[in-house]
Formats: structure tokens, sequence, C-alpha cells
């Protein structure tokens, strides 16, 4: 009968065996934090993004409204009777095919809210960038307003700076020119949060139509 040598493994194979099991261990572990971190990252995003996202949706909406009135009816020489008067302070105006664009980071607006033809001072508003907040006007003091200025209290924050940065809040009037007035028939809007240590951001962009054709000024 014969006897069989049972043989185990040398020193040499279990320190291979070993040697690769740590690596395959290490890429395992590699592969899981690289899971983990992108998951954190884009749950993060998702925050921010769920931050600037009404933000978004409100000038969109707001926007829209810009130069409407009940009756349809615009008289320039009265404050109180002209609904389709929109200012950019500031705007940078350029021509591409021979189509003028307004770029910049305040707008002020008016629309018939109340739907009674008269322009009153809650029917006036406007959205701008300052220092990281993005700021909405509310009720001026004057219909006439035309600039835009952070230290009036009429312009309060919508984000708060402990939460979420406002880095970018562009927009790109188009326009169509009629008997030499120019008239917004389009808005691009670009709008960016970061988070307050500036490691991630999100962008967001709409484009809006302008029904009402106001007059930029």
């Amino acid at each position: 009968m014969l006897n069989h040598k049972q043989l185990g493994m040398s020193l040499i194979e279990l320190m291979v065996s070993m040697a690769l099991g740590l690596l395959l261990l290490g890429a395992a572990s590699s592969m899981a934090l690289s899971s983990l971190f992108a998951n954190k990252d884009g749950l993060r995003n998702m925050a921010l993004e769920q931050e600037i996202q009404p933000m978004m949706s409100l000038i969109s909406r707001e926007l829209r409204r810009s130069g409407y009135s009940q009756l349809a009816e615009d008289d320039t020489s009265m404050p109180n009777k002209y609904f389709r008067k929109i200012n950019m302070p500031g705007a940078i105006k350029t021509t591409v095919a021979g189509k003028n664009i307004y770029t910049g980071s305040c707008i002020i607006f008016r629309y018939d809210s109340n739907k009674n033809n008269i322009l009153s001072n809650d029917e006036v508003s406007g959205f701008m960038l300052s220092n990281g907040q993005l700021l909405i006007l509310n009720s001026p003091s004057s219909l006439n307003i035309d600039t835009c200025d952070a230290s009036d209290p009429k312009w309060q924050a919508m984000n708060n700076k402990d939460r979420i940065n406002i880095t970018t809040f562009s927009m790109a009037a188009n326009t169509e020119t009629i008997s030499t007035i120019d008239l917004i028939n389009k808005i691009d809007i670009t709008l960016t949060g970061a988070s307050t240590d500036g490691s991630f951001s999100s962008t967001l962009k709409d484009s809006i139509q302008l029904r009402n054709l106001p007059r930029v000024y």
C-alpha cells in the first residue's frame, strides 16, 4: 500500500498569497472610498441645487410678467402708467447679427399685479447680485427707481451666506428694435451657487420669453 505524503504551503507561497490578498483588499477599499466620496459630493451638489432652484424659479416667474398691464396701455410721460419700462443699470450693450443684447447682473421691472392699470410701488420689483447674495427689490420708495444700490433696505437678501454664496447672476437680454427703441423679447439667465468654503458649486440656466416686450433703459 502506497503511503502518500501530504504537502502544505511553503512560506514563499504563503507570503505571495498574502501579498495578493492585500492588493485585492486595497483595491476594493479604494473603490469603496471613491464611491463613498462620489456619493457624498453628489448629495452635497443636490442639496446646493435645491437651495438655488427656488430662486431661479422666482426670477423666471416674475420676469415673465414684466411689462404686463390689464388694459395693455402705456403712457411714458406718467410714471404710474408706464408698466413696460425695464431698467438694467450697468448692463453692457453688444450687437450680434443686428440685434442689441444687454448683459448685466441687475434688473428692475414693473407689472400690473392688481390689474387696475395704475402702477403702485409694490408693483415695482427687481433682482441684483451683491457680495455673494442675490437681492430682491420690494416696494421701492420711488416708481422711477433706476439704480441698484445694495445699501437701500428695499433690496433684501434671498440667500443666507452662512449656507450658500451666489457667485454668478447674469442676464443676457435679447431685444428687437422698433423705431430705434429696444424692446426685450427674451432673457437668458445664469445662476451659480457655491458652498461657503468654495469646494463645490452648482449652476442653473433658464431662457424666458417676455411677451409684453418691455422697453429697456
